[in-house]
């Protein structure tokens, strides 16, 4: 076994409850994440670590195993690198061996802005010990951010006096189409001293325009994908009407 790909979805959401089983699109949310895993030929084997019996049945529905989470590693505070030690420790009972590389995919995005091709070529290149999707953050710019002063005034944490979007360094965040890690790397990590310290030390990322990922948390996110389906859709449409007159001409 090689590359196996964990996906993450626990039951309890607070912004959106159920968030793993809202049908959209006649599709329960998570469903799109399954039926992305099981296309893609990069992948040996895939797993679902949940604490949710219907997660669980739908999962075995796609042919894909399921490895229950206990409650410990499924809280709102848990981070997702004890669930994904956990689900390898106990794939490693189930199957008696590890894969070499495990790509976490989190059950809740459905459209994902690069592929876990482009992800595990950057990985090999770059001999990694982790590669994240991420995106520039444009005008979300930390220089452009403040807080909240004790008075209500705006409060600076930066002394920037860059005024054009043009004039500032890159910055990016993670997008979550997938993560990319050393199996071996994974499960013996050293204490967290950055947000992704627990993924090694080389880590690296590909880059996808922004808004090319699409992580449902919320309401607003939700309606945004519901909103490009619809688009998809009319877009199609409009194909078809498009093809059907030139075969008629």
């Amino acid at each position: 076994m090689k590359t196996l790909a964990v996906i993450l979805a626990r039951k309890n959401s607070k912004r959106l409850k159920d968030k793993h089983l809202i049908l959209i699109d006649g599709k329960p949310l998570i469903q799109y994440t399954f039926e992305y895993a099981k296309k893609s030929p990069s992948l040996d084997d895939v797993v679902c670590s949940t604490d949710s019996d219907k997660i669980a049945r739908l999962a075995k529905s796609f042919g894909i195993e399921t490895i229950k989470r206990p409650d410990e590693f499924a809280k709102s505070g848990s981070h997702i690198i004890e669930a994904i030690e956990y689900t390898l420790l106990q794939y490693n009972l189930k199957n008696g061996f590890l894969p070499e590389v495990t790509v976490v995919l989190l059950g809740n995005v459905p459209i994902r802005g690069s592929t876990i091709e482009e992800g595990l070529k950057l990985f090999y290149k770059k001999r990694a010990d982790a590669v994240f999707s991420a995106c520039n953050v444009s005008k979300y710019h930390p220089d452009w951010m403040f807080k909240k002063g004790p008075d209500g005034r705006m409060a600076f944490e930066r002394n920037s006096t860059r005024y054009r979007c043009q004039d500032l360094p890159a910055y990016y965040v993670a997008t979550d189409s997938y993560i990319i890690a050393k199996t071996g790397r994974l499960l013996k990590r050293a204490p967290r001293e950055s947000l992704y310290s627990d993924f090694g030390d080389r880590i690296f990322f590909t880059e996808e325009k922004r808004d090319a990922t699409v992580d449902v948390d919320d309401i607003y996110d939700l309606n945004y994908f519901r909103f490009i389906l619809s688009e998809k859709k009319k877009k199609a449409k409009l194909d078809y009407w498009k093809t059907g007159r030139k075969g008629r001409s």
